[in-house]
Formats: structure tokens, sequence, C-alpha cells
């Protein structure tokens, strides 16, 4: 039975939407923060040291075991990635678009995750291997890696068609790296540990936060 399946999960999924949400208000409490106190200045050098050690945590967080510490590590994540909205999104001019770029990154999560878990009622263990994952997971970190450098690159390029099309194709992968993850988290037969859930979390925060940037970019257009 497919559904009880879902039933059986509940409680990993409730560690990780739990997980999901707290680094959701670190990460908000961070960019109010530093909207408000203007701690970082709002320059291209200090967006690229703060991508690069972004990149750092994540490189860290692959090889960490212990829950605290992986916690830890995605915290530090979120609260430097408030600061990288800080200098990238201007709250006072632009409230009403983050928001909006915010249910609708949202909706979306909603979408893919009921997709995800239709993908695995119709398909069952079978329908994608273990070793296609690998290789996903190993894609979902490049095209992390070249989001980033393509959002602080094109900064403020935010009317070329090319910009536009670029956003829509990004959107569209991390919507189907949603669908994969949810799958698979239904399918593999994880440990169901508090480091489990904290890896799974970060992979949709990942997810979200790409999401979101290119939902404000095209909506910014």
């Amino acid at each position: 039975m497919k559904l009880s399946k879902l039933f059986q999960k509940k409680d990993f999924l409730l560690k990780i939407f739990s997980v999901l949400i707290l680094q959701f208000c670190i990460l908000l409490g961070s960019f109010y923060t530093a909207e408000k106190t203007n701690i970082i200045p709002k320059k291209l050098s200090v967006m690229l040291s703060l991508v690069l050690l972004s990149f750092g945590l994540i490189i860290c967080f692959v090889f960490l075991q212990n829950p605290i510490y992986l916690l830890i590590c995605f915290s530090l994540f979120s609260i430097i990635y408030g600061f990288i909205c800080s200098i990238a999104y201007d709250l006072k001019e632009h409230k009403d678009l983050l928001v909006k770029s915010l249910w609708t990154t949202f909706a979306i999560f909603v979408s893919m995750f009921v997709i995800g878990y239709g993908l695995f009622y119709l398909g069952g263990s079978s329908l994608i291997s273990e070793q296609v994952f690998i290789y996903l997971g190993i894609g979902l970190f490049l095209c992390i890696l070249a989001s980033f450098f393509i959002a602080i690159f094109l900064r403020g390029d935010t009317k070329t068609q090319f910009r536009r099309y670029l956003s829509f194709g990004i959107i569209v992968l991390f919507c189907f790296y949603i669908l994969f993850e949810t799958y698979f988290i239904l399918q593999r037969p994880y440990q169901e540990t508090w480091a489990d859930s904290i890896r799974a979390s970060m992979d949709y925060f990942l997810d979200l936060i790409n999401i979101f940037s290119n939902v404000y970019s095209l909506s910014e257009s």
C-alpha cells in the first residue's frame, strides 16, 4: 500500500519540515536584521565573499555526521544566505514583490511535493535507481554553483530575454529536483535519524532558495 508508506514516513517528514521551517526563520531573521541595521555593505565583493563562504559550508556539511554539527552548519549557511539576500534585494522598495515571490515559491514546492508522491505511488521503488540519484546530487551541486554565479554576474540584468529564459529554466530544473527528492525520501530505506532529516531538509532548502531567486527575477522583469 503506497498510501500507508506516506504515513509510515510521517515522523521523518515532520522532522524534515520542522528543520526546514527553522532554517527559513533564521534566514528571514538574518535578512531582516541586515536590512534594518545595514551591517552588510551592499557591494559585489562582499556578496562574492559570502557566496564563497556559503559554498565552503555546503562542502563541510557533506562530510559531517553528527546532527548537532549538521544543524550548526546549516544554521550558519542560513544566516549567510540571509546576508546575501540583504545585498541582492531591497526590502523597502520591493517588499510586495518579495512577498509575492515567496508565496509563489511555496505554491511550487507544495505542487512538486504532491507530484513527487504521485511519482512514487505510480512507480514504486523501481522507477529510478540509486545510481541515478547520485548523479542528480552531483548535478544539483553544479547547478547551485552555476545559479549563484549567474545571479551575481547578471545581477541587475533582469530585463533581457536571455535572463528571463535562464530564470525560467532554472525554476523548472529545481522543480524536478524537489520532485525526485520527494520520491527518494519515500522510497529509500532511511534510518530516519535527525542527521538524515537535516540532510533531506538541506536538499529542499537549496531547491527553494534557488527557485525563489529566479521567481523574483522573472517577476521583476
